[in-house]
């Protein structure tokens, strides 16, 4: 349990919150000096909070099995144009917003496509990990062994004879281009 935990905070909690500041402060530079008037700080966790559910919403779609990108993509858009239209149209509420709103969607849509990479590597390799093999191999040992066992004692027991398995087809019936295995 706890190598579960360790593993989440190792591969997930630290390189979202390394990256999340990393890019919120790459961004928040240029946006503090070249933005006139000088911008208030409290607009910089805009920056943080974007890349933040970038970054979340990034590793999630990329660590699933199933194809969630087509409710993703159109819920992130939705959002992004939730964002700007209010904030472009609106003359109060979000006004004050406008010259961080650039930098909030680069950090949103940066670091959801870089997390979707490192969640489906995540995926992989949890689905490659022992625990998972050893699973996957005692599922595979009672389907093909186990569960024909017990048929088989199950059709002596009734007095049925066992169902005849499938023939071996001699190799000179073969093809030329399929060589028998040997």
């Amino acid at each position: 349990m706890i190598d579960t935990y360790g593993y989440i905070l190792l591969n997930v909690a630290f390189p979202i919150a390394i990256s999340v500041l990393a890019v919120g402060l790459v961004l928040w530079l240029p946006f503090s000096r070249f933005t006139v008037p000088k911008p208030k700080f409290e607009l910089a966790t805009f920056i943080f909070v974007f890349g933040l559910l970038g970054a979340v919403v990034g590793i999630v779609t990329g660590a699933s099995r199933e194809p969630v990108i087509g409710f993703v993509l159109p819920a992130l858009l939705t959002l992004i144009t939730g964002f700007l239209t209010s904030a472009y149209t609106s003359h109060k509420g979000l006004a004050e917003l406008r010259p961080v709103v650039p930098y909030c969607l680069i950090a949103l849509l940066f670091l959801s496509a870089s997390f979707s990479f490192i969640g489906s590597k995540i995926r992989t390799h949890a689905e490659n990990s022992e625990f998972n093999l050893d699973r996957w191999k005692d599922a595979l040992r009672f389907e093909r062994i186990e569960l024909e066992l017990e048929k088989a004692q199950k059709f002596k027991a009734a007095g049925i004879p066992l169902p005849s398995a499938s023939p071996i087809v001699p190799s000179t019936v073969l093809p030329s281009s399929i060589k028998p295995p040997r």
